[in-house]
């Protein structure tokens, strides 16, 4: 039961992470709330994370906004991009 629990609470706090990790690249781009999704995919598949990953990352700016909205089509970050 509580093994239920933990995996319920993870993703939940995914979710969540996800969701955040949304709204700041709606606000950081030029993006709406539902193109935003669409941004953070590519940028997870162009570098192989999973999309909680770059989320993790993008929530606590340890991975910049202009990173994930503005790389290279080759996958190269915007100069400055990390923070």
């Amino acid at each position: 039961m509580s093994e239920i629990l933990t995996r319920l609470q993870h993703a939940l706090t995914t979710k969540s992470t996800v969701e955040q990790a949304k709204g700041l690249l709606s606000a950081a781009g030029d993006r709406t709330i539902e193109q935003a999704p669409g941004s953070l995919r590519e940028y997870a598949r162009r570098e192989g994370l999973p999309i909680s990953q770059v989320a993790a990352r993008l929530v606590p700016r340890t991975l910049a906004p202009d990173q994930v909205l503005h790389a290279g089509a080759d996958g190269t970050p915007s100069p400055g991009a990390e923070l």
